[in-house]
C-alpha cells in the first residue's frame, strides 16, 4: 500500500482487525524487538500522508472485490499459527493456547508452561515468558498493546550489565570488563521441546542465534529435543522421550508455536475470469518461518510493478 501510494495509485487498504501491522504486533511484544512498535507507527503514518484509504474491522470477501471495481488486488493477508486440534489429544482443553493469542494479550499463562515448537517463534516465546526487566507484557491485555502511543519499558543498561555479567567499571580492573553474572531466579518454569533430535535453535540466525540460545540457558528453560507428544490433560502433557520412556510434564499452560498455514482464500479459483488482476505476496503466498523482511520485499516489488 506504501510503495503503490508513493507511485500514485489510488489505494485501499483492508484490515479485519481493528489495529494495523499484523504479525509485527507479535513481534512488536518480544524482549529487544521493541523497535516494531516504531516500525509500525511509521507505516500508519505514511499511509495517511499518502492518502491511503484504511478500513479497520473488514472481513473481506470475493463478492466486496467484485464489487469494487478494483483494477488490482494484492491478497496480503498472511498466516495464522497452525492448530493441534483434531491431531494431538486434549489439544482444545483452555490451557492450550497459541503464539497469537499469547503475544496478543487475548489471553495469559500460568506459572509452568510447555512450549510446543522450537523453531524461531518458539524461542521468541520463552524470552516472552522470561523476561524479567518492565512491566510482565503478558499481564497488560490487548487493548494496552494496541494502544498507538505505548511503548514497553526497555531493559536498562544497568540491568543488561547484570544479566550478561559486563561490570560497570571502566577501568577495567577485570579481564575485557566482564564478571561471572549472578543466577537468575525464573518467573516462570517453561519447557522448550521439539520432536526433532539434535541441538534446538539449530535454524536461528547465524549472527544473533547465539544469544537467543544464551538468553534461554540463563533464564532456565529447560531444552527437550527428541520428544514425541501423546496428550494433554489437566495434569499437563505427557510426552514420549527419545528413549521411548513416558513422562508427564506438570505445567500449567501449553503454548503452540508449530508452524503457521498461509491464509489465501481471497484468491480467484481456477477458470474464474475476475476483473481485477491478483497478486499473492507474503506469508500468504508462503507459509515458512515468519520474514518481516520477505514480506515487505514482495509487497514494494508488486507494487513497482503494477
Amino acid at each position: 500500500a506504501h510503495v503503490a501510494a508513493l507511485r500514485g495509485h489510488d489505494v485501499t487498504l483492508f484490515e479485519a482487525r481493528d489495529i494495523l501491522g499484523g504479525q509485527f504486533n507479535y513481534a512488536k511484544v518480544i524482549p529487544g524487538k521493541e523497535e516494531f512498535f516504531e516500525t509500525i507507527r511509521y507505516y500508519i503514518n505514511e499511509l495517511e500522508h499518502l492518502g491511503v484509504e484504511i478500513k479497520l474491522n473488514t472481513q473481506v470477501d470475493k463478492a466486496m472485490l467484485s464489487d469494487g471495481k478494483f483494477q488490482h488486488v494484492v491478497v496480503a493477508t498472511g498466516v495464522v499459527p497452525k492448530s493441534l486440534e483434531g491431531k494431538l489429544e486434549g489439544a482444545d482443553l483452555p490451557q492450550v493456547i497459541s503464539y497469537a493469542e499469547l503475544l496478543s494479550g487475548e489471553k495469559s499463562v500460568g506459572d509452568t508452561v510447555a512450549v510446543i515448537g522450537a523453531g524461531g517463534v518458539g524461542f521468541d516465546v520463552s524470552e516472552y515468558l522470561t523476561a524479567r526487566h518492565g512491566q510482565p507484557l503478558d499481564e497488560l491485555g490487548p487493548e494496552t498493546l494496541k494502544d498507538p502511543s505505548y511503548r514497553p519499558e526497555p531493559q536498562s543498561v544497568e540491568e543488561w550489565r547484570e544479566e550478561w555479567g559486563v561490570t560497570s567499571d571502566m577501568n577495567y580492573q577485570t579481564d575485557g570488563g566482564l564478571i561471572k553474572p549472578e543466577g537468575i531466579t525464573p518467573i516462570r518454569q517453561v519447557y522448550l521441546m521439539q520432536r526433532s533430535k539434535g541441538r534446538l535453535g539449530a535454524g536461528l540466525n547465524k549472527t544473533t542465534g547465539w544469544v537467543h540460545r544464551a538468553h534461554i540457558k540463563s533464564h532456565g528453560v529447560i531444552q527437550v529435543s527428541g520428544v514425541q507428544y501423546d496428550k494433554i490433560t489437566n495434569e499437563g502433557i505427557w510426552v514420549t522421550n527419545d528413549q521411548g520412556q513416558s513422562q508427564l510434564l506438570r505445567v500449567d499452560s501449553v503454548v503452540v508455536c508449530a508452524g503457521q498455514e498461509s491464509v489465501a482464500e481471497l484468491m480467484p479459483n481456477v477458470g474464474d475470469a475476475p476483473d481485477a488482476q491478483y497478486h499473492l505476496i507474503g506469508g500468504a503466498k508462503l507459509a515458512a518461518e515468519l520474514d518481516a523482511k520477505r514480506a515487505i520485499r514482495d509487497g514494494a516489488e508488486v507494487a513497482v510493478q503494477i
